[in-house]
């Protein structure tokens, strides 16, 4: 007879057959590593760049395409807010683009509106600003591209750009 410690397997132990798991344990490990999955999925897909590169992968993109956007923060120069932007087309042979700024108050009245013209090259990034006069405290600066549906949104005292 021989003396066997706790955990020690014997000649006799390797000639058993193996402890085999019950027949619901494999669902179970199949329902917690799909649950796993799919909570892993859900977390990078609220991840905007992760989101944007799956959308790419399954969505077609238009070959041409506008990009309309803020170079840096909208801010106010004594009685005239400058607003630097830019416009870049992509795929198409370049045009000019008229670009309307529009400054509201915290009440949403109209302040003031100016339209200047961007003219576009192709893939290269066509930067301007914007310098609209006002005589009243503006709360928020829109500005679009006329006839297409690119438009920007910056909200003066909270330091943020929606695009």
């Amino acid at each position: 007879m021989t003396t066997q410690t706790a955990g020690e397997r014997t000649e006799e132990d390797e000639d058993r057959p193996g402890r085999t798991r019950p027949p619901w344990a494999r669902a179970v490990i199949v329902a917690v590593v799909l649950a796993v999955v799919a909570a892993a999925g859900g977390v990078l897909w609220s991840l905007d760049p992760v989101r944007s590169a799956l959308e790419d992968s399954f969505t077609r993109r238009p070959s041409e395409f506008t990009e309309l956007y803020f170079t840096d923060s909208p801010h106010l120069d004594g009685a005239t807010v400058l607003v630097p932007l830019a416009v870049t087309d992509h795929g198409g042979g370049g045009a000019t683009r008229e670009v309307e700024v529009t400054l509201e108050s915290a009440k949403g009245e109209k302040l003031a509106v100016d339209t200047l013209t961007v003219r576009t090259r192709p893939g290269v990034e066509s930067r301007t600003v914007a310098e609209v006069p006002v005589h009243a405290e503006p709360a928020l600066v829109l500005v679009r591209l006329t006839g297409r549906p690119q438009a920007l949104h910056y909200r003066f005292g909270e330091g943020n750009a929606i695009g």
